[in-house]
């Protein structure tokens, strides 16, 4: 009878320990998930940043050409 009682004991540690390592690992796992969702928070800023400014240069770009035609349409007319 003895025998038994310490089995469970242990088997009781045992599986008491196993928990922990379960909790501790769900807990880094959320954890990762945390910063990946954190870090494609920042890449997507960053890439709306970026193609706010692509916008601005292309909207100059434009605008130069404009004035080129018509420049160039003022000098036909001449």
């Amino acid at each position: 009878m003895n025998k038994k009682r310490k089995k469970r004991k242990v088997k009781g540690k045992k599986v008491k320990e196993e928990r922990k390592v379960k909790k501790e690992e769900r807990k880094v796992k959320k954890e990762e998930r945390k910063m990946k969702k954190e870090e494609r928070k920042v890449k997507k800023e960053e890439r709306k940043v970026k193609e706010e400014e692509s916008e601005k240069g292309n909207k100059v770009k434009r605008e130069k050409k404009v004035k080129k035609k018509r420049k160039a349409v003022e000098r036909k007319e001449k």
